[in-house]
């Protein structure tokens, strides 16, 4: 919606823990192949706009504003992604 600042909602739904898919998969005959976390970055332009969103929401956070911009647009941030992961799982032959 119109007060949504980014693409996904506010809250994520976690579906599966890592241990949890895992337990499920076995249960119908696959096994884990690999499996790890995704890198995930974001540029500065996008920090800015998420930060300065955020601000607006408290009192006197238009303040912090000329501070956003100090933030170059093309910097690459880390993006702390400890809820993420990937897993590939195969049919084991019976």
């Amino acid at each position: 919606g119109k007060r949504r600042h980014e693409y996904s909602p506010p809250s994520v739904l976690h579906w599966f823990s890592r241990e949890s898919l895992r337990k499920l998969c076995l249960q119908f005959g696959f096994v884990e192949v690999a499996s790890g976390r995704p890198s995930k970055w974001l540029k500065g332009g996008h920090a800015r706009s998420l930060l300065n969103h955020t601000f607006e929401a408290m009192p006197g956070g238009r303040l912090f504003h000329p501070l956003t911009q100090l933030i170059p647009k093309e910097l690459p941030i880390p993006y702390p992604s400890e809820d993420l992961f990937w897993a590939l799982f195969q049919k084991q032959e019976t």
